[in-house]
């Protein structure tokens, strides 16, 4: 068998991931539309949002990172924007900043607030001849839906859309037009259909561009300029234009045109440019940036050669940045940038603070090229912080190469010296001042790059060729096409058949010669010849068509290309990565296909509805190179493998598949996509489909009872009904390694038949996608590692709050929730909880929340200063403060069993002996308290008594300190309503623990096969039942049962206390009442894996549960 390989880029592999599922359920979406607000750049390797009120690279569904990159990998860009400053000549409020960071400070539309300039446009001058993958592939990133979700009507509608914007196109508004003619006026010919015909005259867009995107925007919206920075609107229009285009070097580049029209009434003295990211390659906490001022560059990589949301795709973290680029710009005295800025998230300096006038000073100063200091008059310079000039000021500090200098010998380094450690990145990169009157108007253009290297600092090399091909192909005439990419390899053969095809062409002196330099991870670069001589595959001597065609020994990893070419004028022009990701080795296979685990009956088919693990085996048929990494995914499903599958042999053990299976249908088909040591191939998976009507027990979870023990992560989830027993189940938990504690298993008994059912079970930590099935039900049974679960407040100074007063996350806990959320409405001054140090991150309060043994603490604040604190970490000195804290056991309403905790700790670098706001929470700036640390006696000598009678005797012994143990640490109190005072006295916050399972714990779990309708009987309580199924994919059932007739209202909340849907707000009568969640919000969008809330409210009663959603 030949594999033809035709993945050359991501963009193709991507279109060639539509699924095919012959059963599927079509009437779960039926309809959608495309928003006018935003939409995504994905033509070439990027992913790239934008919405028409300036927000960029930032996902518009779910809040998160916007730029991704490589297309269909990992995030790389959590958000971007422009900003902008100005020094107007006026009186009130000089210095103003306006633009997009955190927070929009622009309103959609032109400055007239014309209709047609609200929405954004979006075409591709290919339209007309669309495939069914390309459209279904972008139908489902503009719904955020998966591609087996897409109707008829999804990809007609984006058709339709595409059509109206390229007869739309709005010119008169300022959207830029390809003028063939060259006559300055848009005069296209239309076709028949009354479109612009490219082919003939004028036409939407830009030149070569394959997607163009348009939008507009204003500042006249003083509400909005004051939330982002506290100053008024500068008084300006901004147009915005992003495109890519369609040949060398462009795969990696997305380019975006500022035009800046200026409306206002005074003279502008000095006008400030930045270009601003939050960048985050993968995981946001390991990044680092740094600058190449010759190539007008700021850049951003990993610290770290792995990222765990770049590994299961076998790939090294890639580097990207900002480049500006003044061949697309029309102020000729503006070639290079003004400088380079950074600040990282809790780091020596960081965010300017949003909605205040100090922001804006900030800001002006970073736009200037200086700290993000308030002290306009006085700025303090960037230095660098590495290198031989160490110390010195700079507009450009960072410098240095991170690959070619690695210690910082010769330049300046990120995370080197006394730079900062690798975090939470930003970075701005800034143009020259200028000045601008009323009616003036300025063009400038930025690039957005991504290249992935060997490694990840190679990745920043790669960049920067990128960066300087990107210069070179716009400042000269050359272009590059790829027109035609074969790859052909037998299977169980050492060789790939090759036949590439360029036109290049150089009008101004012509090419020389050109090569391919093929670079792999595992070997040596090499080069190969490209010919134009009409015998080697190409086409006719000297038409400008050059080729290579030949064989070329199979690579394990895959190959980038370079191409290099020699100008007859002397010149030599290199193109990195004209061709990526490019396989040259035989495609695995998958066969066998076998059900091994199923959640429904239990026959080894795919039944209806049910979810199912599938077995294969894989077959390595390169007869070379072993299989080191694999990474299966499909609709809803990826898992990367470290199973090893040696050359020409296979797998049968390892390697499975999750599918669900729809609620109809006789087939069941799904496309896999397989990546083996960073390379991609496709398979299909086929299954026939079964029908099945399981009872409504099925998906049911089963009532547990501890017998002994806290931990309450069981969940016996019937998966079929027809074989429930009515047998009672124990489980039991040991330690398989008794003598160091460690390695937590469970066991489980049939106690009715007196039988083992399952022995030595480990404790997974988290919840697990397939668990144990054993006389028809499905066994989860997992414990968290140690932690704090909730931190809420359960009382304010008018007593305890009521379920009214709970909020959508603290509600399961009863209360509100205060991490790093608000208090009770009630509160007369506000506050939030947060840690000290590092980013006011929950791990700074819980490092010693082992030693809490599954107990809950309070934080109960008095109307007096009776309770010691001791500042033991800052100078010994002590006070008297408000508040107690209090290990309350395993109840809260047995105050028999509660015992005082010692509580002191640090000042933050405030004044010790004197608990007050000194502190500033490095969470989100509000002024906090000292922090304060929890302490548990051990005995009397560590009770708080003796803790007391030593502090307070001035002659400190510490004796109490080997006599308890901490809890609890870094705790601060956050001042967000400015009054500067503590909670008021009555107030409660009580922290509460994840409950683990410990040797002693017993569950008892009957197996009742009685399915009881209770429809009929109206019921005596208000009671609110556990969702089924629970966990689930993609819908579960709530029923909840009302003894009178009444107002009704159910929601789902996110984690974040955020309503997700309302599922009823009517009047219901008395009875039971069943009602399905699909797991979409309420614009229909799917909502993400996590855990939901979800309250039933009536007038008079409301109650709170929990369910976990597995996508």
């Amino acid at each position: 068998m030949k594999a033809l390989i035709l993945l050359i880029c991501f963009s193709l592999f991507i279109q060639l991931q539509a699924r095919s599922n012959t059963g599927s359920d079509a009437s779960k979406i039926t309809s959608a539309t495309i928003s006018d607000d935003h939409t995504a750049f994905n033509i070439n390797k990027w992913l790239y949002w934008q919405s028409n009120d300036g927000t960029s690279a930032h996902n518009p569904f779910n809040g998160d990172a916007g730029g991704i990159y490589p297309i269909n990998m990992a995030p790389v860009i959590y958000a971007d924007g422009l900003v902008i400053g100005a020094n107007l000549d006026v009186n009130d409020m000089p210095i103003r900043v306006g633009g997009r960071t955190y927070r929009t400070g622009m309103i959609p539309g032109n400055i007239n607030n014309d209709p047609n300039s609200q929405r954004i446009y979006r075409i591709r001058p290919d339209w007309k001849t669309l495939t069914f993958f390309d459209l279904i592939n972008d139908a489902a990133i503009l719904n955020n839906i998966s591609q087996a979700d897409v109707t008829q009507d999804m990809t007609q509608e984006l058709y339709d859309r595409y059509a109206s914007d390229w007869k739309n196109w709005p010119v008169d508004l300022g959207a830029p037009y390809v003028d063939v003619n060259e006559n300055g006026i848009y005069d296209p010919v239309l076709d028949a259909d009354g479109y612009p015909d490219a082919a003939q005259g004028d036409y939407p867009g830009i030149k070569d561009a394959n997607q163009v995107i348009w939008y507009v925007m204003n500042d006249n919206d003083a509400s909005k300029t004051v939330a982002l920075y506290g100053s008024n609107p500068i008084g300006f229009e901004l147009q915005i234009t992003v495109w890519s285009l369609n040949h060398a070097p462009f795969a990696d580049v997305i380019f975006k045109k500022f035009r800046l029209k200026y409306h206002g009434q005074a003279h502008v003295n000095e006008m400030r440019i930045g270009y601003w990211g939050d960048f985050d390659i993968g995981d946001y906490s390991d990044d680092l940036v740094g600058c190449d001022p010759q190539l007008n560059l700021g850049y951003t990589y990993s610290a770290n050669p792995t990222d765990e949301l770049f590994a299961p795709f076998s790939v090294p973290p890639p580097a990207a940045g900002f480049m500006f680029v003044p061949e697309l710009s029309t102020n000729p005295n503006v070639q290079q940038l003004h400088s380079f800025g950074y600040f990282s998230a809790g780091g020596a300096w960081y965010d300017p603070m949003l909605g205040v006038y100090d922001g804006t000073l900030s800001w002006f100063n970073l736009l200037r090229g200086y700290l993000p200091t308030t002290n306009i008059d006085s700025p303090t310079p960037f230095k660098y912080n590495s290198g031989p000039y160490s110390g010195q000021s700079t507009f450009f500090p960072l410098d240095g190469d991170p690959e070619m200098d690695p210690n910082a010998m010769q330049g300046d380094i990120d995370g080197m010296g006394q730079n900062m450690n690798p975090g939470d990145r930003r970075l701005v990169v800034t143009l020259p001042a200028f000045e601008m009157d009323p009616g003036d108007e300025v063009e400038f253009t930025f690039a957005i790059l991504g290249k992935m290297g060997q490694t990840n600092i190679n990745s920043v090399t790669r960049l920067k060729e990128l960066a300087s091909a990107v210069r070179n192909e716009l400042q000269k005439p050359h272009s590059v096409q790829l027109v035609k990419n074969q790859v052909q390899i037998d299977d169980n053969s050492a060789v790939a058949q090759i036949n590439f095809q360029f036109k290049i062409d150089d009008p101004s002196s012509g090419v020389a010669s050109a090569s391919l330099i093929f670079n792999s991870k595992d070997s040596n670069p090499f080069e190969r010849a490209l010919y134009n001589d009409g015998t080697n595959g190409d086409e006719i001597a000297g038409d400008s068509i050059w080729s290579f065609a030949g064989f070329i020994q199979t690579q394990k990893y895959p190959v980038s290309i370079d191409l290099k070419l020699q100008i007859n004028a002397g010149d030599e022009v290199l193109f990195p990565g004209i061709i990526e990701g490019l396989s040259l080795r035989p495609a695995p296979e998958l066969q066998h296909f076998r059900i091994v685990w199923e959640n429904g009956k239990q026959d080894q088919k795919l039944n209806h509805g049910e979810t199912a693990k599938i077995a294969f085996t894989l077959v390595n048929k390169d007869i070379i190179f072993d299989i080191d990494a694999i990474t299966l995914r499909m609709n809803n499903f990826q898992q990367a493998f470290e199973t090893q599958v040696p050359a020409g042999q296979s797998d049968s053990t390892s390697l499975y598949l999750i599918v669900t299976a729809p609620d109809t249908g006789h087939v069941y088909q799904d496309i896999i996509a397989i990546t083996y040591d960073g390379n991609y191939a496709l398979d299909t998976l086929t299954l026939a489909l079964e029908t099945w009507e399981p009872t409504s027990l099925w998906g049911d979870t089963l009532e547990i009872s501890n017998i002994s023990g806290l931990a309450k992560n069981v969940f016996p989830i019937v998966a079929d009904p027809s074989l429930l027993n009515d047998h009672q189940y124990q489980l039991s938990f040991h330690y398989q390694d008794s003598v160091n504690q460690t390695d937590l298993r469970w066991n489980l008994k049939d106690l009715t038949t007196d039988e083992d059912k399952l022995v030595d079970q480990p404790v997974p930590e988290e919840q697990q996608t397939t668990n144990p099935v054993i006389d028809g039900i499905q066994w989860v049974v997992y414990s968290p590692p140690p932690g704090l679960e909730a931190i809420v407040q359960v009382s304010d100074a008018q007593g305890p709050l009521t379920p009214d007063e709970f909020d959508g996350y603290g509600a399961p806990y009863g209360g509100n929730n205060v991490w790093h959320s608000l208090s009770s409405p009630n509160d007369a001054n506000r506050f939030y909880i947060s840690a000290g140090g590092a980013n006011g991150d929950l791990y700074r309060i819980e490092r010693s929340i082992l030693n809490a043994n599954n107990h809950d603490f309070e934080l109960r604040f008095t109307d007096q200063d009776t309770s010691v604190f001791l500042w033991w970490y800052d100078d010994n000195q002590w006070a008297y403060v408000p508040f107690e804290f209090w290990d309350v056991g395993i109840t809260y309403d047995d105050y028999t069993d509660d015992v005082r905790l010692l509580t002191g700790g640090y000042s933050g670098g405030a004044t010790p002996g004197d608990f007050d706001f000194g502190y500033s929470d490095p969470y989100s700036n509000f002024p906090a308290t000292d922090w304060i640390y929890a302490r548990k006696p051990l005995n009397a000598q560590g009770a708080y008594s003796a803790f007391v009678n030593d502090v307070t005797s001035n002659t400190l012994n510490y004796s109490w300190w080997d006599n308890s143990l901490e809890v609890l640490a870094r705790i601060t109190i956050c001042d967000f309503g400015g009054a500067g005072t503590l909670p008021e006295a009555g107030t409660i916050i009580r922290f509460i623990t994840k409950k683990v399972f410990t040797p002693t714990d017993t569950i008892l779990v009957v197996a009742s096969a009685t399915d009881i309708n209770t429809s009929l009987a109206i019921p005596l309580t208000f009671q609110l039942k556990q969702n089924y199924p629970n966990p689930f994919n993609p819908q579960t059932t709530i029923e909840f049962s009302l003894p009178q007739h009444e107002r009704v209202r159910l929601e789902i909340y996110n984690i974040l206390g955020q309503v997700v849907r309302t599922l009823v707000n009517d009047e219901l009568s008395a009875g039971n009442h069943r009602f399905v969640w699909d797991g979409r919000n309420e614009q229909g969008q799917v909502a993400p894996s996590g855990i939901y809330i979800y309250r039933l409210k009536t007038p008079e009663r409301s109650m709170t549960k929990r369910m976990v959603l597995i996508r």
